[in-house]
């Protein structure tokens, strides 16, 4: 889920920001120009300082008056980090962004919001063409990236307990097969990709940058505990390769046609690594999801 976050920062003042993993990362989107006399451009510069690492000092933009008087920005700070922001000009300039949490690997799937969107492809499984599945617990159809946060309130999505998730079946989640064998493939750092079912033969492709729309599972690779699932619910929708999304998802769903079925095992550092609050994931946790391509649509 996310939270908006604002600042001003004045001429010859700094204001120090520390992130905190309870709010999760901080992402800035614009800086404002602030109201005044003065007509010389305002400069914002941004001091980060991380524990054992260097200080980084930049300028992040430059506004000016009657000319250029906002900018957009996309950046984003770990909760590790001190934000020294000060401004060298007349007028102040207001910073807007939001915290960002990693509730689940999609961070949209049990929010408050409710996302504005565009319709998806209607290349889609037998599955997923019942009507109401485009009304997806986010909301509508697919996420659309100017306005992902930009949302107006909607009743929370149930959350349910361990007993209505559905059991997994024939895990054997310790004993998946060597490379060798057709259908998996497994890379240096543990990450396995085994193809389940294959869909269409002319299917549409997911790629980095499509809009995607699947059926997951998601469970503990050391337990078969499952900690999210779509199961009896509708399916959720994304851009593939999106910065909120685990790396293990991205990578494993990049490639996949339309009603492909594929088990993917993600170790901790293409999934929450060491993240103390996500529920039921205990941290360094290996991964295992379950997912089925239903829908895409390019960019």
């Amino acid at each position: 889920m996310a939270s908006f976050w604002a600042i001003e920062v004045k001429p010859g003042s700094r204001v120090v920001h520390i992130c905190e993993r309870a709010t999760g990362k901080l992402r800035i989107t614009q800086a404002t120009l602030g109201i005044g006399n003065g007509t010389e451009k305002s400069l914002v510069q941004c001091d980060v300082r991380e524990l054992g690492k260097s200080p980084v000092i930049a300028f992040i933009c430059a506004l000016l008056p009657n000319t250029s008087e906002t900018c957009p920005l996309n950046l984003k700070f770990e909760e590790t980090a001190k934000i020294i922001f000060s401004v060298i000009g007349q007028r102040s300039v207001h910073l807007t962004g939001y915290y960002l949490c990693h509730d689940q690997a999609f961070p949209y799937l049990h929010s408050d919001t409710d996302t504005y969107s565009i319709d998806i492809e209607n290349t889609e499984t037998e599955e997923s063409s019942d009507p109401h599945s485009e009304d997806s617990i986010f909301g509508g159809s697919f996420i659309d990236d100017s306005e992902l946060l930009v949302s107006a309130p909607s009743p929370k999505s149930p959350i349910r307990d361990d007993s209505e998730l559905p059991k997994s079946k024939d895990l054997n989640l310790d004993r998946i097969q060597e490379q060798s064998c057709a259908g998996i493939k497994t890379f240096p750092d543990g990450f396995v990709i085994q193809e389940l079912e294959k869909g269409h033969p002319i299917g549409k492709l997911a790629a980095l940058g499509s809009k995607v729309k699947i059926h997951f599972t998601g469970m503990l690779k050391e337990t078969g505990c499952i900690f999210e699932s779509t199961v009896d619910r509708h399916p959720c929708h994304f851009r593939l390769g999106d910065e909120e999304v685990i790396d293990g998802l991205n990578m494993g769903i990049d490639g996949m046609s339309v009603g492909d079925k594929r088990r993917l095992i993600i170790p901790p550092s293409m999934g929450f690594g060491e993240q103390e609050n996500i529920e039921k994931v205990p941290p360094n946790s290996w991964l295992v999801y379950d997912v089925e391509l239903v829908g895409v649509r390019r960019y």
